[in-house]
């Protein structure tokens, strides 16, 4: 499976802090700081150009990682599979993937663990068709363009899952999420399913064209996490918990001062961010509270539900593993002030 990206998942490519004084204090209200050391820790995480990550490069352009004492190195990745072999050779601590993606890595047989829920997409995925479908039964013998093997086809999946149907009850047309919108305008399918920023795109050309099911019918089903390598965690549990408060600092930031932040991440994954601004509507960052809470009571019947989706495309690359077993959440709550 594969994550996400802004712009076709495959092609990437398109797609000092001032705040030492009173702006750190405000962004940080909730959570401690715990570090401050001079020599800062280096990290490498891996990272691609999808907003759901963009917190990490309000980290970097506030310096939010070395208030933690921590030299934060974003390394960019065309793909999951590079980002994969970076990972597995270790070049890199931590690593950002959807969460449906984490299994493919369990299952290759990394040592990660899952110490982060960042973001869970909204309406930024969406199924959508004309007006004579009106909800997900009515596909059954329809046409149906998606990207195979991606969170669009997770979003399908499920979607159908929930009408009694499967995927052989629809007409499987492979299509590129980029593609899928056109695909419906020009007639060639009956609905197509793609993300932001193409729905958008998509429902200007034609007015009619609406939603039938998101990604907000099944919160967290697209949703994004932060790994990190096992080993490497434990020998350094304080590191991995002021990385964890980097991010809330930098989630604080973004909804105290949205327009800016979105700049930000907008000139880190290099779109224009004027073309992200129903993207970002689509997609809801979580602070170090809302991902502790999320990872302890929520997360383990998500990933259920992802599990049973990944068994049912019959892909021996991602199925059969726990991806809430990944999960460990004392390092948030070492974060968040717990004992």
């Amino acid at each position: 499976m594969n994550s996400r990206s802004l712009v076709p998942r495959r092609l990437l490519a398109v797609l000092g802090s001032v705040l030492v004084g009173f702006g750190l204090a405000a962004c940080n209200s909730d959570v401690p700081s715990s570090s401050g050391d001079a020599n800062p820790a280096r990290v490498s995480m891996g990272t691609q150009a999808w907003i759901g990550y963009g917190p990490w490069h309000i980290v970097k352009e506030k310096g939010f990682d070395k208030n933690h004492g921590i030299d934060l190195d974003l390394v960019n990745f065309n793909t999951d599979a590079d980002l994969s072999s970076a990972f597995a050779a270790g070049r890199l601590q931590a690593g950002n993937a959807a969460t449906n993606t984490v299994a493919q890595f369990l299952k290759a047989g990394q040592p990660r663990t899952i110490v982060l829920f960042e973001d869970t997409s909204r309406t930024a995925d969406a199924i959508l068709a004309r007006p004579d479908i009106r909800s997900v039964a009515d596909l059954r013998g329809k046409k149906v363009a998606f990207e195979e093997g991606t969170t669009s086809d997770i979003l399908l999946r499920h979607a159908l899952s929930t009408a009694g149907l499967g995927m052989d009850d629809i007409k499987v047309v492979p299509t590129p999420a980029s593609d899928a919108g056109s695909a419906l305008i020009s007639g060639g399918v009956d609905a197509a399913v793609t993300y932001e920023p193409y729905i958008s795109a998509l429902r200007r050309q034609d007015s009619e064209v609406a939603p039938i099911f998101t990604a907000g019918d099944k919160p967290g089903l697209i949703s994004d996490t932060l790994t990190v390598n096992t080993e490497w965690a434990k020998k350094n549990p304080a590191v991995v918990s002021d990385l964890l408060l980097a991010w809330n600092d930098a989630v604080m930031y973004y909804r105290e001062h949205k327009q800016e932040a979105q700049a930000i991440i907008a000139k880190g994954v290099g779109v224009d961010v004027a073309d992200l601004t129903t993207s970002f509507d689509g997609v809801d960052f979580y602070d170090l509270q809302q991902s502790n809470t999320y990872l302890t009571k929520e997360f383990p019947e998500t990933a259920s539900v992802i599990e049973k989706v990944l068994s049912s495309t019959a892909d021996e690359s991602a199925s059969g593993v726990s991806i809430a077993g990944a999960v460990d959440t004392s390092y948030g709550a070492k974060a968040g002030g717990a004992n």
